[in-house]
């Protein structure tokens, strides 16, 4: 069946029609994805067959495999269509991480779920660097890249939160995206036209930090010469990043409470309040509810700021968003230093993959752009790479080879392929039943649409249903 979807028009704007085919057998589902992607025309095909024959004859922006149709031979379809330079996308209907991390790194530029949340499909958007109205392209703007659900929730609550007064507690490893957040939540509240100052109370002395944040009279303390504005009152009306709260000293956090309490400030050297209209947003890569029962934090500090609570979490639980991230680095950094033509290799790929990311997504960045410096020619290769990286690779090699020793016949025998084991017992199933699908898929223990889609990927065929 095919279903053709046209959602808008965009030929008469100078822009290039956005064609997408989408392999899927419920074609509704799929029309917020074309919308959100600027879509021209989505085309739907069902069946497998004729739906790889189009995405590999006819030139198309996007191919979208949806999990229904597709189901197990998910990866191996990605790495076949990105191979012929496709760009794919996944919609993905097992929910499961380890599938996600799958076809990430066979080649898929995206994963969604179904159905898919306004904030997965503007990140989504964001990625392909398509020029997606609204929040697409502010997610664009500000960097954000990646499926991982856990990641998409954080923005999709923000995106709930942002257009309130409400103080947010963000929660999160040191590189995981906090500020990148904060300023994503100021770009879409009413305070947007107002400043957004951010302050990281860890690298203001604690002797300076009263000052850098009331401000202070002339001459409230020697070299106190003019009277000087502290952050609040420069963000009045708009957004203080009170970053790394958790470093504070109690002293200072009394102050702060006041200050949300009060929604007034007083610089050092004045006896008069000063009242301040700031949407206070706290960051912080410590376990908050643990400062307080250890006592080093106030609890009624961290009530006032946890209203709303964001947490991000780190890379390395976001294993199907590094080649995501690390393609998007590449693609950035190779523009900058006019390297547009860089790839990164597949052993490169198991190398950042096999790696934890201590810190995370801005430490990701960093060995991209080091990596893209370095290389001489049109492949990032494990070479370009920190050695630590290297060796996390090399030591997850090195465990596999084991596991495949460990396993290997005492003769020697050479093992043959899993889809080549695969294709020779279908064909022994087929021929034990006279050619008949059913009576194949009862041998195989599989079901009868997971036998049809497997002899269209090797090339089978059938006599009798």
């Amino acid at each position: 069946m095919r279903v053709t979807i046209r959602d808008r028009g965009v030929e008469g704007n100078g822009r290039q029609p956005v064609r997408i085919l989408a392999l899927t057998p419920e074609p509704e589902a799929l029309r917020r994805i074309g919308a959100a992607l600027g879509a021209s025309e989505v085309v739907c095909e069902e069946g497998l067959s004729a739906g790889l024959m189009r995405a590999r004859q006819e030139e198309w922006t996007v191919v979208l495999l949806d999990t229904a149709a597709v189901g197990e031979l998910t990866p191996e379809l990605v790495a076949r269509l990105a191979a012929a330079g496709r760009v794919v996308v996944v919609v993905d209907r097992t929910g499961s991480a380890t599938f996600r991390t799958a076809v990430v790194r066979r080649g898929a530029r995206g994963v969604v779920g179904v159905p898919p949340s306004n904030a997965e499909l503007a990140v989504l958007a964001a990625q392909l660097g398509f020029e997606a109205p609204g929040l697409a392209a502010e997610l664009a703007a500000y960097g954000i890249v990646g499926s991982n659900p856990r990641f998409v929730a954080a923005f999709e609550l923000a995106l709930r939160v942002a257009p309130t007064r409400a103080p947010v507690l963000l929660q999160g490893e040191t590189g995981t995206g906090k500020e990148l957040l904060a300023r994503f939540l100021h770009a879409h509240s009413p305070r947007v036209a107002r400043p957004f100052v951010a302050v990281n109370c860890a690298a203001v002395p604690e002797s300076l930090l009263e000052s850098e944040l009331f401000g202070h009279e002339r001459g409230a303390f020697t070299g106190a010469l003019t009277r000087r504005l502290g952050r609040f009152e420069r963000a009045s009306g708009g957004t203080i990043l009170l970053d790394e709260i958790g470093d504070m000293s109690p002293a200072m956090q009394a102050k702060v409470l006041r200050v949300l309490q009060e929604r007034e400030i007083e610089r050092l050297g004045s006896n008069a309040p000063t009242s301040v209209d700031v949407r206070v947003i706290a960051a912080t890569n410590r376990d908050l509810e643990q400062e307080v029962e250890a006592g080093r934090f106030r609890e009624d500090l961290y009530y006032r700021l946890a209203v709303v609570v964001i947490t991000l979490p780190p890379l390395r639980e976001r294993g199907e968003d590094i080649a995501l991230l690390a393609q998007h680095f590449l693609e950035q950094f190779g523009r900058e230093y006019q390297r547009s033509g860089c790839r990164i290799s597949e052993e490169a790929y198991a190398a950042l993959l096999a790696y934890t990311w201590p810190g995370n997504v801005r430490q990701l960045r960093n060995v991209i752009e080091r990596a893209v410096l370095l290389c001489n020619g049109e492949t990032i290769l494990p070479e370009h790479l920190p050695s630590r990286i290297r060796g996390a690779s090399a030591r997850a090699m090195g465990e596999r080879a084991a596991g495949e020793r460990a396993e290997r016949p005492a003769s020697g025998e050479r093992l043959k392929p899993l889809d080549e084991l695969e294709r020779e017992h279908i064909r022994r199933a087929l021929a034990l039943t006279g050619g008949r699908l059913g009576r194949a898929a009862l041998i195989l223990g599989i079901h009868r649409n997971t036998l049809r889609r497997k002899l269209q990927l090797y090339g089978l065929k059938v006599d009798r249903e």
